[in-house]
């Protein structure tokens, strides 16, 4: 039975059994990696401490290590939630922001920590379908529901006639 190489990357203390963990020490940028010889990766509460501007390169190699029609799982703070949830002031506001600075309790010890974005719904989508990944949206499983917004993302196969 051949064994399954799935990747959690950005990990943090989240070491899950049967799972590549990966932190700040590998970067994301350059994985060592063969092309399409991932069969899943989630990035829990990553991509929201990660530049902007360098998204679409960070995909793009996320993309090419992942095999075809396989998962790339994201969850991240929902700009949408969040906005939703300062209007109706229905969450604990304290939480609610930290969905988009980070907490400022780690900024100094841990600069990492801090957030570089914050993703809505429809900006998120755009960005994964334009590095090549059909994107479904569920509620997420690891954080706060209220806030945060879990990503589908599948690889589509580049071979494909479809």
């Amino acid at each position: 039975m051949e064994r399954l190489c799935r990747i959690n990357l950005g990990c943090g203390y989240y070491w899950w059994p049967g799972w590549i963990n990966l932190d700040q020490e590998v970067n994301i940028k350059s994985l060592d990696y063969e092309d399409e010889s991932v069969d899943e990766i989630q990035a829990i509460h990553l991509l929201e401490h990660l530049p902007r501007l360098e998204i679409g390169e960070i995909l793009a190699e996320w993309r090419r290590i992942l095999k075809p029609e396989h998962l790339l799982i994201l969850e991240v703070p929902s700009l949408d939630k969040i906005a939703q949830n300062i209007i109706n002031g229905e969450e604990n506001l304290r939480i609610t922001l930290f969905g988009i600075f980070g907490d400022p309790r780690d900024w100094e010890r841990r600069p990492a920590m801090r957030h570089n974005w914050a993703w809505t719904q429809d900006e998120l989508s755009i960005v994964l379908t334009d590095a090549g990944f059909s994107v479904e949206f569920a509620e997420p499983v690891f954080h706060i529901a209220a806030r945060d917004m879990r990503v589908i993302a599948r690889k589509h196969d580049s071979t494909s006639t479809d």
